[in-house]
């Protein structure tokens, strides 16, 4: 099963909907609350508005909104009376005006939706997490072990691998060391690939290359592409490799008939020499064609931390601009100052595009963001 996507980005079409909805709860826990629980449901609004269908395009914003907190009351404990914070259920309900029985029913359909349970380790307020149970029990050659009581090589498997969200000291607070959390390590068995990322039908080119371990899965190599390229991870996407298609499940989607779920397999495994070449579509509106090029495969630096961008040039396509041909009459409507939509595009861009920026600090700075945030490992 694919990582939980807590981005904030939403589908066009969601994005009134969305900003109602965390409008509320940005207000009731600021004033109730923490902002902690306002990112959390932000985070939790944005997975129900990317759901297809979302169940929010149905029913008042006050409601979802309430149902929202509700649910994420209910995995950590906020009517808990030694809870901090803490709130009963009826304060809440009153804080979003509506009544009990509406707010447990929009509870309990995110709660379905997102697949949330009490002590949820993908929705637990980021103060808490020292003291759940349920995030630091890993198995060790089929026993059950506290990872915050583990030795430092299991901590740091465990981290590697994505099961705990950062390495422990005993008392479950982050260690003071946690150099793992700048990427993966290589292992024994790693090989570094050197990759070429090009988007099709865009003159003058727009590339990167970059380096990545052969144990990363296809997952993985979207989440880096995304970065690299300057994507913005609001649309579906899909790898061709051959006659093979990958892609990410997301709750409630349907992949369609022989498409793989791109978490399931490596990148070793899908272009295993160098030389070999497969394709990654992103959105599939504007169909953003994208040829992946493996220029090498080398033994990594033991002292290195991958992925890592070695270079690039040119900006990609703003998001949402139509495609390619799409593009090109942006970029004629920006170097035109009297052209009839320049203005217009030029506040819908926020004032600025520069189709030839490429800056390789900037982007590797936000690939170690990334890295640290767990979107890119």
């Amino acid at each position: 099963m694919a990582r939980p996507s807590k981005s904030l980005k939403v589908p066009k079409a969601m994005q009134e909907t969305f900003d109602a909805i965390t409008e509320l709860t940005d207000r009731v826990c600021a004033e109730h609350l923490t902002e902690e629980y306002a990112e959390l449901a932000r985070q939790a609004a944005a997975a129900l508005a990317r759901k297809r269908p979302s169940p929010l395009t149905s029913g008042w914003a006050k409601s979802w909104a309430c149902g929202i907190v509700y649910a994420l009351g209910y995995v950590n404990f906020l009517w808990d009376g030694n809870a901090e914070p803490y709130m009963s259920t009826e304060d809440l309900c009153e804080c979003f005006d509506v009544s009990q029985g509406t707010g447990y029913a929009k509870s309990k359909a995110v709660r379905d939706a997102l697949d949330l349970m009490q002590l949820d380790r993908d929705w637990c307020l980021p103060s808490h997490m020292a003291d759940n149970p349920l995030i630091w029990m890993i198995s060790v050659n089929d026993v059950m072990m506290d990872a915050r009581r583990a030795p430092r090589e299991i901590k740091e498997a465990a981290y590697k691998q994505g099961i705990i969200p950062y390495i422990p000291a005993k008392d479950g607070t982050p260690a003071a060391d946690q150099t793992l959390t700048t990427g993966l390590i290589p292992g024994p068995d790693s090989r570094v690939y050197q990759i070429k990322v090009t988007l099709l039908g865009v003159q003058p080119s727009v590339w990167r290359y970059f380096q990545v371990l052969s144990e990363s899965t296809l997952y993985d190599l979207h989440c880096v592409l995304q970065v690299v390229m300057g994507w913005q991870e609001s649309h579906l996407h899909m790898f061709a490799a051959g006659e093979d298609e990958y892609a990410t499940r997301y709750d409630g989607m349907d992949l369609g008939r022989g498409v793989i779920e791109d978490d399931t397999v490596t990148l070793a495994e899908v272009a295993p020499s160098k030389g070999m070449k497969f394709e990654y579509l992103y959105d599939f509106g504007d169909s953003w064609r994208h040829e992946v090029l493996v220029q090498n495969i080398l033994e990594p630096d033991p002292h290195a931390t991958y992925p890592v961008c070695l270079g690039g040039e040119r900006a990609c396509p703003p998001e949402d601009c139509g495609g390619i041909w799409g593009y090109e009459d942006l970029l004629q409507a920006l170097r035109d100052p009297e052209h009839e939509e320049h203005d217009e595009l030029l506040e819908w861009l926020g004032g600025t595009f520069d189709p030839e920026a490429f800056d390789l600090a900037r982007t590797n700075r936000a690939l170690n963001e990334a890295k640290a945030q767990g979107y890119v490992r």
